[in-house]
């Protein structure tokens, strides 16, 4: 469990608002830093095998790539 705990305070919370084409919307940015080279960072941030699956709401369509709802 201490490992869990570790690794989500190493990201950095950011909260607040944006306007988006149907109105306002929250917004929440998620910054984490790693020591990794720039191309395993960039796999990492481009595989949809790396977000999950599909079927678990994991829809990367509006990123470029994969299908389903962007939502």
């Amino acid at each position: 469990m201490r490992e869990v705990v570790e690794e989500i305070s190493q990201v950095r919370r950011e909260a607040g608002s944006r306007h988006v084409e149907a109105g306002g919307a929250a917004a929440s940015l998620l910054r984490r830093t790693y020591d990794a080279a720039v191309a395993g960072a960039r796999e990492a941030a481009t595989s949809p095998q790396r977000f999950g699956p599909p079927e678990l709401g994991m829809h990367l369509a509006g990123f470029g790539f994969g299908s389903g709802s962007g939502s």
